[in-house]
């Protein structure tokens, strides 16, 4: 099992599957850069996909360490440690998700900047939005960095990644503002009939902030930020690597945090209240406790600070913490305890394709609205429907007015996916005269809950 739920399952099958049905390359829920970049790894399989999204989480610390280095600030090896064992980052380690890519492409814009590679860090800084959506926000900061630093010739490579893959899509569909016409996200806002939840409370990251940052992340990284702010303001130090500082890495923690907390509070682009978005802010944070490390670590001579002992105990307490949050073993060593917990349906899945295959069903055509299903019992979802190769398709696909889904074709509903992304309610199609219920697998059969599998044939 993987964290992320069935958004980790779907990147794997986007990406494993790009280059067979290219037309998933620029799948804009599946996001091209990462469905490139992780395309050797997913073919690969399940636990290579992993391997990439655990190793993107490393490289960003690695890369926030660096950009340290380079501005002459110790600690790096903390803010490499915090970036890997935040709360949301360790959470969400062995998954299959965009945002660790999203966070080491941020953290290497950084230290490519700091290098004097200023276009590679403009071109990276590109890419972010074809990695999450929420890039278009953080490159609102970098691009009143050029423009306030006069930094303008770069402003061409900030849109260069957008411009590029827009151009492909557009010779690909004909729309112009490809973009944002064929964006998910924007497209919840226009389409009513999709699923769109209400609205939230604006500090719901707040208020959560202790399966997040962790609260003495949150408040360390606060109390650098400001100290930093303040120094800098006070003895007129904001040079050139430093204004970069205050517009890219605490200007981009700022927008892309109000710009979620924002989104949550209106209920917009169909959030769903996931912390695991803030991942890709986690480089910020670090940096900017390790900016307070070493800034305590000069007062030692005067004031007698431990400040490495203070640091290792934050380290250590960080860790142990981020263990306990997310309901971890601290026995990491032991190879039989299960650090992500299966999903609840998991149980009435297995017994339900049990079901499938022993009643010789395995070659129908079986409709379903769960990702995991496809990963787990290596099924296509992206084959040509009629084709040889079809055997598994989403049930969203199904109109039962038109009726032409296949004779003897399969529906796997389950009681939460199929109803909010699949929009198709029980009674729709318990209903509908061309559908039979062959058997049914649930946990309580008093009162239906999200866990529950149905299954049904086509017999018409």
């Amino acid at each position: 099992m993987i964290a992320g739920g069935q958004d980790s399952y779907n990147h794997f099958l986007i990406s494993k599957y790009c280059f067979k049905y290219p037309y998933l390359l620029l799948d804009q829920w599946g996001k091209p850069i990462y469905t490139i970049l992780a395309h050797p790894f997913c073919f690969l399989g399940l636990s290579f996909a992993v391997f990439f999204n655990i190793f993107c989480l490393l490289l960003s610390g690695i890369f926030v360490a660096l950009s340290l280095n380079k501005l002459n600030l110790k600690y790096g090896w903390l803010a490499f440690w915090l970036v890997v064992f935040t709360p949301v980052c360790l959470e969400n380690a062995i998954a299959t998700l965009t945002e660790p890519l999203n966070m080491c492409l941020l953290s290497a814009a950084w230290y490519a900047w700091f290098c004097d590679k200023k276009w590679v860090s403009v071109l990276l800084f590109s890419l972010l939005p074809w990695i999450r959506t929420e890039g278009f926000v953080i490159i609102i900061p970098i691009l009143v960095y050029l423009i306030f630093s006069r930094n303008y010739k770069y402003i061409i490579g900030l849109f260069l990644g957008t411009f590029i893959i827009n151009l492909v899509g557009y010779i690909q569909s004909g729309a112009v503002f490809w973009f944002i016409t064929e964006n998910p996200y924007f497209k919840v806002e226009v389409d009513k009939s999709r699923f769109s939840p209400e609205g939230g409370d604006f500090l719901y990251y707040i208020k959560n902030n202790k399966g997040i940052f962790g609260n003495i992340g949150l408040i360390l990284g606060t109390i650098g930020a400001l100290w930093f702010f303040v120094e800098n303001s006070v003895k007129k130090l904001f040079t050139k690597d430093n204004l970069f500082v205050l517009f890219c890495i605490s200007g981009v923690f700022v927008a892309y945090f109000v710009a979620h907390s924002f989104i949550i509070w209106k209920g917009m682009l169909g959030t769903h209240g996931m912390t695991r978005v803030m991942m890709v802010i986690v480089p910020c944070l670090a940096f900017f406790i390790a900016y307070l490390f070493d800034k305590i670590h000069t007062l030692k001579s005067k004031m007698g600070f431990p400040t490495f002992l203070i640091a290792v105990f934050i380290l250590i307490f960080v860790t142990i913490n981020s263990y306990k949050v997310n309901g971890f073993s601290l026995k990491f060593y032991d190879r039989n305890q299960q650090s992500i917990k299966p999903i609840a349906s998991l149980k009435n899945i297995d017994i339900a394709y049990s079901y499938i295959k022993k009643n010789n069903l395995l070659n129908n055509v079986i409709y379903h609205q769960i990702p995991f299903f496809d990963v787990r019992y290596d099924r296509n979802p992206f084959a040509k429907p009629f084709s040889k190769e079809w055997n598994t398709a989403l049930i969203w696909s199904i109109d039962l007015n038109k009726n032409w889904a296949p004779k003897n074709s399969i529906v796997l509903w389950d009681s939460y996916h199929a109803q909010r992304e699949g929009k198709m309610s029980f009674d729709k199609i318990k209903q509908n005269k061309d559908y039979v219920l062959l058997a049914y697998f649930v946990n309580d059969s008093f009162k239906m809950s999200d866990f529950d599998i149905y299954l049904f044939k086509k017999i018409n």
